[in-house]
């Protein structure tokens, strides 16, 4: 007899029963330069997401600056993603696009600030 070791993850906490659902998606937002902002996403079923700018991946913020950095929070009730400015400048302008994964399938929302 073999006895198979499975490894933790997020999906044992929270079965995964359908595809990701978003429940409030983002926005398009006009921001004053230099003010903070932030572009929020709020979700159920997802275990991973993928923000990206003009079709672009955004690396694991926060930025090199640390203007940008990006924050989830889960529980049960379902899940919030945000990515958040500390001084919206020229080069924050775009497309923001969120994606959201679990192992059923994906869903995106876009959001734009300008």
């Amino acid at each position: 007899r073999r006895s198979s070791v499975t490894p933790f993850n997020a999906e044992q906490l929270q079965p995964v029963t359908q595809k990701p659902v978003i429940v409030q998606g983002l926005s398009k937002v006009q921001v004053d330069l230099s003010s903070p902002c932030a572009l929020t996403c709020k979700s159920k079923y997802d275990t991973e997401q993928q923000w990206t700018k003009d079709g672009k991946p955004i690396a694991g913020p926060p930025s090199a600056d640390g203007n940008v950095f990006t924050k989830s929070d889960r529980s049960n009730e379902g899940n919030t993603h945000v990515i958040n400015f500390k001084q919206f400048k020229q080069e924050n302008s775009g497309n923001y696009e969120l994606i959201l994964k679990n192992t059923l399938g994906e869903v995106r929302t876009q959001g734009q600030l300008e």
